[in-house]
């Protein structure tokens, strides 16, 4: 991706901040692909997977690749003509179970009267039926150019469906191996390509974690984090922490600020220095050095994808 596509997406989640209406913050980050150098080929092919099942595995990982988009952009291109990809998708079907069984339960049961009405209702044991699917598959990634395999990964999930006496199944034996199948393409995409992840910051609101003179200015900043302007707020905040470089409270909102803005770094250094003055908001700092982490490392996988888009050009 661009670095201005990059640019975007900080813009984005700035955004998204502004719209707040609270002192908990949505901070929206990119998060990198599980196995980066998959990230890196992104025009593919999918290719039907061998055995029972596979079709449908085919389908799901063909449309959950083809749908997937950051920063507003598909960032996979699917294609149909195998030479015309950098990545060709495939594998084999490990497991392709569907089992239909049986089971007791208690059932409300109309009793009629003579003139059809319902008389009254009384529970009784009937069987009903439970009818599932187990899909298993081991999806490889090649790169086209060098043949090497830059991901190789197995998994598995199941779909089911169950109905009793007086009720039919609200899915078909097609929709239900397509369900499974889609619980598998998601796993995958979240290995090979980088995603955007929602979390949750809480600025820290209680002034006594000021000196006197400076908790008028710290609950301006609060009551503007709480009123629509998280940016001022910020700017607030930034304004005292000359005043009070040892005010944990003060520097976990700064921490945040930061996030933002995508300034990771900072982000990190502060939470760092919240631990350091502060052990009862270690668990909020430790949050945020994960999530600060996240955001550095997507954005250097999307440096590395620009960068080998660079290169193919060339």
């Amino acid at each position: 991706m661009p670095s201005n596509a990059i640019q975007r997406a900080c813009a984005l989640t700035l955004a998204l901040v502004l719209s707040a209406c609270a002192t908990t913050v949505p901070v929206s980050v990119v998060a990198p692909a599980r196995y980066p150098d998959a990230s890196l080929l992104r025009v593919i092919y999918v290719d039907n997977l061998r055995g029972r099942g596979g079709h449908a595995v085919r389908d799901a990982l063909e449309t959950a690749l083809g749908r997937h988009t950051l920063d507003g952009q598909n960032f996979f291109t699917v294609v149909r003509d195998q030479r015309r990809a950098d990545g060709h998708y495939g594998g084999r079907m490990i497991n392709d179970r569907r089992q239909e069984e049986y089971y007791q339960t208690t059932q409300s049961v109309c009793v009629r009267s003579g003139d059809d009405r319902c008389a009254t209702r009384v529970n009784r044991e009937v069987t009903c039926t439970r009818y599932y699917i187990d899909l298993a598959a081991q999806i490889d990634l090649i790169d086209a150019r060098t043949g090497r395999i830059v991901y190789s990964q197995d998994y598995r999930n199941r779909a089911q469906d169950s109905w009793c006496p007086g009720q039919t199944a609200s899915r078909t034996y097609g929709q239900l191996e397509f369900q499974a199948a889609q619980g598998i393409a998601s796993a995958v995409l979240l290995d090979v390509a980088p995603h955007n992840q929602q979390f949750t910051a809480s600025f820290f609101t209680n002034s006594d974690t000021v000196s006197e003179t400076s908790r008028p200015a710290f609950e301006y900043a609060t009551d503007l984090a709480q009123n629509d302007s998280v940016y001022e707020a910020c700017q607030e905040w930034g304004a005292l922490e000359a005043l009070e470089p040892n005010s944990a409270g003060l520097l976990l909102n700064l921490g945040i600020c930061s996030e933002l803005v995508s300034d990771t770094s900072a982000a990190e250094n502060y939470y760092y220095r919240v631990m350091e003055l502060d052990p009862s908001l270690n668990n909020r700092a430790r949050q945020g050095i994960r999530r600060a982490r996240i955001a550095a490392a997507g954005v250097d996988q999307l440096a590395d994808i620009a960068d080998a888009e660079r290169e193919n050009w060339d």
